[in-house]
């Protein structure tokens, strides 16, 4: 017969939780997005925090600023732990760039609606260009798998405005041979 005695030791459990560097959505509606904040509401054990749970919260919430229009959305953390009082400050630190703005022209064999669904810059986001030209890819394999080898699509983008009000238009336009 074998016993096993495991002292889970005293947890963590979260003090603060701060949120910067968002323009275009307030702290509260920020917080009540995270899981762990609504988690350090309950009492006791329940009210543990866990590191894991803030690093998931924090990539869907960038992930929500990149369906808004924002592709360009990083979200991070930092957290303070005091082992002496078993407590956890937090700052949440967003960075939401400009807002998306994409327009596709020269398209007469599929909608626009069809081709936008091959963007990937409001699902993956857009950091440093590679959302862009992933999705430049995508619209270029859907026109040569339905007989448009010779098909070209560019982009031309265009910043306007400043701060919360900057704002990004992309054109793809598309010379389907």
């Amino acid at each position: 017969r074998l016993e096993v005695l495991i002292d889970t030791g005293a947890y963590y459990t979260l003090d603060s939780l701060r949120v910067q560097g968002n323009r275009n959505a307030s702290d509260a509606w920020i917080k009540r997005r995270l899981g762990v904040w609504w988690s350090s509401l309950y009492p006791g054990t329940a009210g543990r925090f866990v590191e894991k749970q803030l690093g998931e919260d924090v990539r869907r919430l960038a992930s929500w600023y990149w369906r808004k229009g924002y592709a360009e959305a990083e979200t991070s953390y930092t957290l303070e732990k005091d082992p002496e009082t078993g407590e956890v400050d937090v700052i949440v630190t967003v960075d939401e760039g400009p807002k998306y703005e994409v327009s596709i022209t020269g398209n007469e064999e599929f909608w626009d609606r069809t081709l936008k669904k091959r963007l990937v810059i409001f699902r993956e986001g857009n950091v440093r260009g590679t959302g862009l030209r992933r999705s430049v890819r995508n619209i270029r394999t859907l026109y040569r798998e339905n007989g448009y080898p010779d098909v070209r699509v560019t982009t031309r983008e265009e910043t306007r405005g400043r701060g919360a009000d900057k704002v990004k238009s992309i054109t793809i336009s598309i010379e389907e041979g």
